[in-house]
């Protein structure tokens, strides 16, 4: 018999990664004085803890509802390489935060963490009980907002890169 995982253990990654995410999100606000970046990250943070918000209510009401969704090994490793590799973006080994040594890169990495926040989340949209599909839809909908909105301040930031 193969491996299986419940949703709360998928759920779990996704709320340290989003609680990362505040992390990397209120450092990148203090180590700017550009204030429209500024307004971004403290927005970005704001989202991302509403995001670990619900998939700790999803971990809880599975407590109440047992097999609210069950995932084979294989989907579950997969899930969980995408996390690690979100994780290791933005930690060291020692669990300190590595942030990135210029605005740019900040951005850039940013990018990066949002673009695998979209593949994690809809592949588990993809396989999770229908009652819960419609918020997670609308996590995945913000992120690619916040995708959208560090790519714009990207490209108002450093506008020579788009000739690249």
């Amino acid at each position: 018999m193969s491996e299986v995982f419940l949703a709360a253990q998928i759920a779990s990654l996704a709320v340290k990664i989003e609680e990362q995410g505040v992390i990397f999100y209120n450092a990148l606000v203090r180590s700017t004085d550009d204030k429209p970046a500024r307004e971004l990250f403290t927005l970005l943070s704001k989202q991302e803890n509403r995001h670990a918000s619900f998939f700790k209510a999803l971990i809880k009401s599975e407590r109440e509802n047992p097999n609210l969704a069950v995932y084979s090994g294989e989907f579950y490793y997969y899930v969980l390489a995408i996390l690690t590799s979100l994780k290791n973006f933005l930690f060291d080994d020692n669990g300190s935060i590595i942030l990135p040594l210029d605005f740019s890169r900040a951005l850039d990495t940013g990018i990066d963490i949002e673009k695998k926040s979209i593949e994690a989340y809809t592949n588990i949209y993809n396989t999770l009980d229908k009652r819960y599909t419609n918020v997670l839809l609308d996590i995945i909908d913000e992120e690619k907002r916040h995708l959208k909105s560090l790519l714009a301040l990207r490209k108002k930031n450093f506008p020579e890169d788009e000739k690249k």
